[in-house]
C-alpha cells in the first residue's frame, strides 16, 4: 500500500509541476505582451493624421443616393482591353439616355473627385461600415467618351486627364484599402481614355491639365500601400476588441483568460507593419518586394497565453496584402507609361515614334520596370505583375502612339530643362 502511495504521490508532484509550468508560462507570456517590437509596430499603425480642412469628397459622396439597381451597361468603361470610344460609338443614343439619366450622380462623383480632401471623419472604422458609392467616380470615363466622341474633344480631354491627376493624389492619399484600389482602378481607366483619344486626335493641343501627368511618379509617395493598411487595421482592431461581446454574457468572464484585445491589436500591427517604414519605401523604389518582410512570425508561447487572440491574428495580415501592394506598384507603372507617353507626345514633329521613345529620360524609360515600344503595333507598354479586377494575373498595359506626331509647344517648353 506504501508503494502505491509513493507512486502516486510522485505522480501527483509531476502533474501539479506541470500545471505550475504551464502557469509560469502563461504568465510570462502575458506579462512580455506587447513585445518592444510589437510596440514599435503599433506606433506606426496608429500614426494617423487629423482630417485637413476644406472640401471632403469623403461626406460629399456618402451624401448622395446612388441610383437604384444595376448599373447600365453603357456607362461601364473597364479600361485596358476595353475601348472605351468605340462602345460609346456603337450605342450613342444608349450612352446619351444613360449619361441623361444618372446626370446628378456623376455630378456629385466628379465633386467628389475634384475635392482636395477624401478621408473618412470616423477614426474607427468598421467592417459593417457602409461604403461611399464609388462606383459613380468610376463611371466618369463614360461621360468623358461621349464628350469626346460628340466633338468636344479639347474638354474631354482636358476633364480626363484631370480625373487622371486627381485619381493619382487619391493613390498618394489613400483613406481606406478600398479607396487605394479604387484609385488605381480610376487612373487605369482614365490613362486608357487618354491613350484612346490622343490616337483619335493628334492634332488636338493638349490641355494644361495634361502636364501635371507628364512628371516621372514618386514610388515613395505612389508605390506604397501603408495608409489604407492603417485603416484596414483599425477595422480589426476594432473587430479583435469586440469578441467578448459576440459571446453569452455568462461566458464573457471566461473569454479574458483566452483572449486579450491588447495583444490582438499588436499582433495585428506587428503583421502589417512590414508595408510601412523604410524597407517599404526602398521596396517600391526598386519595384521589387519579394525582398520585402511582409510578416512577422508569431512567438510560440503565444498560442498558450492567448489562444483565441492567437488564431485570429493569425487569420488577416502579412502576406494576404501582397497582391494588393503589387497592384499599387503596377499603378505606378502605368504612371510612368502615361508620362512617357505625354512625354513622347511633346517632342519635335520631325521625330519618328522610335527616335522619340530612345530620347526618353533614362530613369522613366528603363527602369526599374522598363518600359518597351513596340514598333510594328506603335504602342507603348509595360508589364504588370499584380491581379487585376477579374482575377487573371497582369499581362502588360499599352497604350497607342498617334500616327501623326503632334506639335505641342507648351508641353514641350514645361519639360524642357
Amino acid at each position: 500500500m506504501s508503494t502505491v502511495w509513493r507512486w502516486l504521490s510522485r505522480a501527483l508532484s509531476v502533474i501539479a509541476l506541470a500545471i505550475a509550468v504551464v502557469l509560469a508560462l502563461y504568465a510570462y507570456g502575458r506579462l512580455t505582451t506587447p513585445t518592444p517590437s510589437q510596440r514599435a509596430a503599433l506606433a506606426v499603425m496608429q500614426a494617423h493624421a487629423p482630417v485637413p480642412d476644406g472640401e471632403n469628397g469623403f461626406t460629399q459622396l456618402m451624401a448622395v443616393t446612388p441610383p437604384l439597381g444595376d448599373w447600365p451597361t453603357a456607362l461601364n468603361c473597364r479600361g485596358e482591353g476595353v475601348s472605351c470610344l468605340e462602345a460609346v460609338e456603337s450605342a450613342p443614343e444608349a450612352h446619351e439616355a444613360a449619361l441623361l439619366a444618372h446626370a446628378e450622380a456623376l455630378d456629385a462623383a466628379e465633386r467628389a473627385l475634384r475635392a482636395p480632401v477624401f478621408r473618412n471623419p470616423d477614426m474607427t472604422p468598421a467592417a459593417t461600415d457602409v461604403l461611399p458609392p464609388f462606383q459613380m467616380v468610376i463611371r466618369l470615363s463614360a461621360r468623358r467618351a461621349f464628350e469626346f466622341a460628340a466633338g468636344r474633344e479639347s474638354a474631354a480631354l482636358g476633364a480626363t486627364c484631370r480625373d487622371a491627376a486627381d485619381f493619382a493624389r487619391w493613390s498618394r492619399e489613400q483613406d481606406s484599402m478600398v479607396h487605394a484600389m479604387i484609385a488605381v482602378a480610376g487612373f487605369r481607366q482614365s490613362a486608357a481614355l487618354i491613350g484612346e483619344m490622343r490616337a483619335r486626335a493628334p492634332t488636338v493641343p493638349m490641355p494644361d491639365a495634361c502636364l501635371v501627368l507628364a512628371a516621372l511618379p514618386d514610388p515613395a509617395a505612389e508605390g506604397l500601400i501603408c495608409d489604407g493598411l492603417r485603416s484596414e487595421w483599425r477595422m480589426i482592431d476594432g473587430i479583435g476588441m469586440s469578441v467578448g461581446d459576440q459571446v453569452p454574457e455568462a461566458q464573457r468572464p471566461s473569454v479574458h483568460w483566452l483572449h486579450s484585445p491588447e495583444q490582438f491589436s499588436a499582433r495585428s500591427a506587428e503583421r502589417m507593419v512590414g508595408y510601412c517604414g523604410p524597407a517599404a519605401v526602398d521596396a517600391a523604389l526598386r519595384d521589387d518586394i519579394d525582398g520585402a518582410r511582409l510578416d512577422a512570425p508569431p512567438r510560440a508561447i503565444d498560442r498558450l497565453s492567448f489562444p483565441v487572440s492567437h488564431i485570429l491574428g493569425e487569420i488577416a495580415g502579412g502576406v494576404m496584402y501582397a497582391d494588393y501592394w503589387e497592384r499599387q506598384l503596377d499603378h505606378v507603372a502605368r504612371r510612368r507609361l502615361l508620362a512617357a507617353f505625354l512625354q513622347m507626345d511633346a517632342m519635335p514633329t520631325g521625330l519618328s515614334n522610335a527616335e522619340r521613345f530612345a530620347a526618353l529620360p533614362v530613369a522613366l524609360r528603363d527602369g526599374p520596370r522598363p518600359l518597351r515600344f513596340d514598333a510594328g503595333a506603335n504602342t507603348l507598354g509595360v508589364a504588370l505583375r499584380g491581379r487585376q479586377h477579374d482575377g487573371a494575373p497582369g499581362n502588360e498595359a499599352r497604350l497607342t502612339l498617334p500616327s501623326v506626331p503632334p506639335a505641342l509647344a507648351p508641353l514641350a517648353a514645361s519639360l524642357a530643362p
